[in-house]
């Protein structure tokens, strides 16, 4: 899908974040290749600790995965292309799994049958 520079200026221009950092927070302070300003680290760290229990142990994996791919990508643009990849394969499996929910199941069991009838036979031995 392409975007013309119009609609991704007015996609960000209506964008406002859940997460705003503090106002005496500096821009330069919350990017990620930021290493010697501990700030971004202990927000993530932050977010992760205040989700639920079952929700953390996935989250940290998740972060994992994404400081790994921040790592190895070589540049800031390309992590930031590898990480946004990551999201939308991520999403794609999410949209098949509700596609495959949605879709109405074919009976496992016939829902009709022919009975036959069978003539009762006793045994000479009675």
């Amino acid at each position: 899908m392409a975007f013309t520079s119009l609609g991704v200026a007015s996609l960000i221009s209506n964008y406002t974040p859940r997460f705003r950092p503090q106002k005496n927070l500096h821009a330069h302070l919350w990017s990620p290749s930021n290493k010697s300003v501990p700030v971004f680290p202990a927000a993530i760290e932050d977010c992760i600790r205040r989700s639920s229990e079952c929700n953390q142990r996935r989250l940290r994996g998740l972060q994992f995965v994404i400081d790994a791919r921040r790592r190895t990508a070589g540049s800031p643009m390309k992590a930031l292309l590898d990480i946004q990849a990551m999201m939308y394969d991520s999403l794609l499996g999410l949209q098949q799994a509700l596609l495959v929910q949605q879709r109405p199941c074919a009976p496992t069991t016939p829902t009709s049958a022919r009975v036959l009838r069978f003539r009762s036979h006793r045994s000479s031995v009675d």
